[in-house]
């Protein structure tokens, strides 16, 4: 397992991703999934291909690579509206697009199904979008051998409503019906002991499909996407299932709750967290 952040642990105004990159470096972070907020302005860009060259070129000056890249954070493939859900596939397929010329091997998604249900009918239809959602990205994925990793939410959807995707027996739902090798699970900690699951059991049942990760703690109570150690998560016990499945990708913090005014105690808690997960992970 390699160790790494998202690049949006840093978010001040006027700090550009270069900034960022260029700090995560000089503290001995080389290896990152490549933040939402950062691939907004490719999105954004109609000139995406030149933003995206600038973004490789600041990769290989500071000798660092991303092996995540979070797809547009408030993305559902699976709504109900048909112009909507047209939308949203479009958009996630260029965030593969930036994947693939950034090089980078895993575009992480959310489950589609955001709006929720209230029914079992509801439930079965918002499986079959997303089904419908993922062969599509799954086509392009293998072509481009890129892995689409879903990711296990905190199960509420708008207005309160049960959401898909809270256990990972619900995105294996979805890869069963899908029938890829390209389409595999990011695994979310904080989402996790929300859900009060049993993470290493969770884990285990991730398996070899097991692709990328977003690593935070919290005490159960909300996603407060702490560092470890500052929550109630048993975090020797999870990297003992990561070593148990094999998994070989990137331990990647995702911890927004870590951000505050001053970017100096910011560096600070960093150096301080690769002195303590460093050798657990070895």
């Amino acid at each position: 397992m390699r160790l790494g952040i998202w690049t949006a642990y840093y978010l001040y105004p006027n700090l550009s991703l270069e900034d960022v990159l260029r700090r995560l470096s000089r503290l001995g972070w080389k290896d990152v999934e490549l933040s939402t907020e950062h691939i907004l302005e490719a999105l954004q860009d109609t000139d995406g291909r030149k933003h995206l060259d600038k973004v490789k070129a600041i990769f290989e000056k500071e000798g660092m690579k991303a092996w995540q890249l979070h797809t547009k954070i408030d993305l559902n493939v699976a709504p109900f509206d048909s112009v909507r859900r047209a939308e949203e596939v479009d958009t996630a397929l260029r965030c593969l697009e930036i994947a693939y010329a950034l090089d980078i091997p895993c575009a992480v998604i959310h489950p589609g199904g955001r709006q929720g249900y209230g029914s079992g009918k509801e439930r079965e239809e918002i499986v079959r979008l997303n089904v419908e959602a993922f062969k599509r990205l799954c086509e392009r994925a293998e072509k481009w051998g890129i892995r689409v990793c879903v990711e296990n939410m905190g199960g509420t959807g708008e207005g309160g409503r049960r959401s898909l995707g809270g256990y990972i027996f619900e995105l294996q739902e979805i890869m069963d019906r899908v029938g890829s090798e390209a389409l595999g699970i990011c695994f979310d900690t904080s989402h996790a002991n929300m859900m009060k699951s049993d993470l290493p059991e969770e884990i285990r049942a991730c398996g070899d499909r097991l692709y990328a990760t977003h690593i935070s703690d919290n005490d159960g109570s909300g996603d407060q996407h702490r560092m470890p150690f500052c929550g109630n998560i048993d975090w020797l016990a999870v990297i003992g299932a990561l070593r148990e499945i094999g998994y070989a990708g990137l331990f990647n913090l995702e911890i927004p709750g870590e951000r505050c005014r001053s970017i100096e105690v910011q560096d600070a808690k960093l150096n301080y967290i690769k002195g303590v997960l460093e050798p657990m992970l070895k």
